[in-house]
């Protein structure tokens, strides 16, 4: 029997408007909505697993940090790569479970990045912050392709969005709404593909919060090249402009139609609060020079936010009793 998405809630409006025991009813509780025992020892198995991993690597950086001085510059290439080496070596071990597997491989990417930090520092190698994390980035995308791990995925992600802005803004002028431009369409095509691959590939699991962080992170960097447009005329460059417009139109629209026939609130209220703020900012740059227009702005702020957020209470209702009537 396939598993429902039925909430707590949801059950005991059945109950309250049906024949349906209290017994029958807590049981449909503990199959579809009660987490059972053995989840949550896997859950705290992982979590603390994690919180140990990530207190390792914390503890690495410390310890150098603290004992620069004293350690000699082979004692410090000699600890960072042997630390990296017995992390690939634990993964690559045939008797540990493959959630402890992925977590260790995140580790060691973690480790990566410090290894390349005690690189720099050893021998001043004068390279900007934008080599640091595009040599980070490269050396871990094996990793991150067989790991199967969406946390890992998440950082590769995180890194190139980093290696991209320190670039544009440490070896180039390129315009902001440019490099905002290039990350909104990374990132949304990011979260076209793993909505995809959720979809298409059976064996790789994509979890909701995943989708979320990077759908949000393209979010903003579309709102925040609309308004650094807006604010700024463009910088002159106005292909670049046009480009962030016709593709978040196009996208916005596509994830509104996919939030729709979801039945996800997500995507229609991130993507609603997008469009306000790029509405307020173009509002506010154009009545902002006098008393009028501050006021009217703030009685228009105040009546779209109220509006958008009744509208998706009563949508998220509406969806809800489509899902129970089911």
């Amino acid at each position: 029997m396939e598993k429902l998405k039925i909430s707590r809630d949801d059950i005991h409006l059945i109950a309250e408007n049906s024949k349906w025991t209290e017994t029958g009813a807590n049981k449909i509780l503990n199959d579809y909505v009660y987490s059972s025992a053995a989840s949550w020892q896997r859950f705290l198995k992982i979590l603390f697993i994690s919180l140990g991993g990530g207190f390792t690597v914390s503890g690495v950086i410390f310890f150098f940090a603290y004992n620069w001085e004293d350690l000699d510059k082979f004692a410090k290439m000699g600890i960072m790569q042997f630390l990296v080496a017995a992390s690939a070596a634990v993964v690559l071990y045939p008797g540990i479970s493959l959630p402890i597997r992925q977590i260790v491989l995140t580790g060691a990417s973690l480790l990566v990045g410090a290894l390349f930090a005690v690189f720099g520092q050893i021998y001043q190698t004068g390279a900007d912050a934008s080599d640091f994390f595009l040599n980070w980035t490269i050396f871990i995308t094996v990793w991150v392709i067989v790991s199967q791990f969406p946390p890992l995925w998440l950082i590769f992600i995180v890194l190139i969005n980093t290696t991209w802005l320190l670039y544009a803004r440490q070896e180039t002028g390129w315009p902001s709404v440019f490099v905002y431009a290039v990350l909104f369409l990374f990132d949304s095509g990011a979260t076209v593909l793993f909505h995809w691959l959720s979809k298409r590939k059976k064996r790789i699991s994509v979890p909701a919060w995943f989708l979320y962080a990077v759908t949000l992170a393209a979010v903003y960097f579309s709102t925040a090249g609309w308004i650094i447009g807006i604010w700024t005329g463009l910088e002159g460059d106005i292909i670049a402009f046009g480009i962030l417009a016709l593709s978040s139109v196009f996208l916005y629209l596509l994830g509104m139609g996919y939030g729709w026939k979801k039945k996800n609130i997500f995507y229609p209220a991130i993507l609603s609060f997008s469009a306000l703020l790029v509405l307020f900012s173009f509002c506010a740059e154009t009545f902002i020079s006098s008393v009028e227009g501050e006021v009217f702005l703030s009685l228009f702020v105040i009546v779209c936010i109220t509006g958008m957020l009744f509208a998706l209470i009563r949508l998220q209702k509406k969806w809800k009793n489509e899902k129970m009537k089911r």
